[in-house]
């Protein structure tokens, strides 16, 4: 294996995947370096922009970006343009419109109206941009409309009763302005993969992607609504991997009524789409991406980073780059460490950033904002972590959900920070080249 780039980018997630694309488009030799899938792998598969300010839903993302960037100068929002609101809306406008295009329209949104989709609790959850097969599920849209819900024998995921009912409350409580007249749940069987064994979403996935199982899948779903009168089928997230837009769009033309999936627990369908959508791009224009490496260390010389240690089973190799770019992750992926007393980033030996941070063992079980969650690699604007008293490591950016002062669960904003950042710090990386 070479191990010699003109960047390397650490973490193949949403953040990493966007910065290891934009060097390459420059016709730069980038790789990635990651130990696995990572989260973005087990998220909805919708991006978040912004979806909550204290505690309040966010309608159009734009203009509560536009107030962060002048109210909290640290957010990663505002990090963007430097404090400038026009400068940071402007990159991410181009980020969303990069990302869209990737996507080949399989994704649609627009950055200032959020929508508000379900998830398989029936409950709901404000996003922006999404998947072309849950555009007909806003339920802000919902007028005295009824709806069929489509349960899979076998796949315990999602049932269909509990989904109908607790949607039900759910709309006609919370959102007055809209109704829910009805909700009924059917069930269905998907063909080849047996009535009576317990089966998962990737299962279904793969069959719906084939013309046999997918057809009978329709026959079926044709059968149950002949005699209901209803304006709209909700099904899980399962339309398949490689033909789901396709599949989507044959279904509500069979069907004659919009159709849209749910968004779904890991592991999940959509959120395995929007990585393999990630890697085909960043695979498109010559970044190789190399799993199943773990970075053990850095070397840093006049702050500067020369190589990197690396450990592949028991295999150790240094990897050298003239820029690199750091994706890790916060605590699920790893990113970062808590010991119980001390957070800790592991490769760099960064300093962590974090608010409160005598108190976080005895606030673990907190309701409401934690303060670990604001805990992170803080950065100059131009997305390189200041090591100390304004000092940086002068040819290292960081992106994603390693980066402090914000809080990416209460706001609803962790792919669209990825997805931002890492944008930035793939220019901005360009530009050091």
């Amino acid at each position: 294996m070479d191990t010699t780039y003109d960047a390397i980018v650490i973490g193949a997630g949403m953040a990493g995947l966007t910065a290891a694309r934009k060097i390459a488009e420059v016709g730069k030799k980038v790789a990635v370096l990651s130990r696995g899938l990572g989260t973005t792998n087990m998220s909805t598969g919708a991006i978040d922009l912004l979806g909550y300010t204290q505690n309040k839903l966010v309608s159009n993302p734009e203009d509560e970006i536009r107030s962060f960037v002048r109210t909290s100068p640290r957010h990663p929002y505002a990090i963007l343009g430097n404090g400038d609101d026009k400068k940071a809306l402007e990159i991410l406008k181009d980020s969303i419109q990069e990302f869209l295009k990737i996507t080949k329209m399989a994704y649609v949104g627009d950055t200032t109206r959020n929508v508000v989709l379900s998830n398989y609790f029936g409950t709901y959850r404000p996003s922006c941009i999404i998947p072309l097969t849950m555009k007909n599920g806003n339920l802000l849209e919902f007028t005295d409309t009824k709806l069929m819900v489509v349960g899979i024998r076998g796949y315990a995921e999602f049932n269909a009763k509990f989904f109908a009912k607790s949607l039900h409350h759910t709309v006609n409580s919370f959102f007055r302005q809209n109704t829910l007249k009805e909700v009924v749940p059917k069930e269905i069987a998907i063909p080849s993969l047996g009535k009576d064994k317990e089966i998962t979403s990737i299962e279904i996935a793969e069959a719906l992607d084939t013309e046999y199982a997918f057809s009978r899948f329709l026959e079926q779903l044709k059968k149950s609504i002949i005699d209901i009168d209803v304006e709209i089928v909700v099904i899980p997230a399962i339309l398949g991997y490689k033909n789901w837009v396709q599949n989507h769009t044959i279904l509500e033309k069979e069907l004659g009524v919009p159709v849209f999936e749910c968004l779904s627990l890991p592991p999940s369908v959509p959120g395995q789409r929007l990585q393999q959508i990630l890697e085909n791009a960043a695979s498109d224009v010559g970044v190789e991406i190399h799993r199943g490496i773990q970075v053990l260390s850095a070397h840093i010389e006049n702050n500067e980073c020369k190589t990197l240690e690396t450990i592949a089973d028991i295999y150790r190799q240094t990897f050298e780059a003239d820029v690199y770019v750091l994706a890790s992750g916060s605590f699920i992926a790893e990113g970062l460490y808590f010991d119980g007393k001390k957070i800790y980033e592991p490769i760099f030996n960064l300093p962590v950033h974090s608010p409160n941070r005598n108190n976080f063992s005895e606030r673990r079980l907190e309701s409401g904002k934690h303060s670990i969650a604001f805990a992170g690699i803080q950065v100059t604007e131009t997305m390189k972590p200041i090591i100390e008293k304004g000092d940086e490591i002068t040819n290292l950016f960081a992106a994603g959900s390693i980066l402090a002062n914000y809080d990416y669960i209460s706001e609803k904003s962790g792919l669209g920070v990825a997805l931002t950042t890492g944008y930035r710090a793939g220019m901005n990386a360009i530009n050091k080249l």
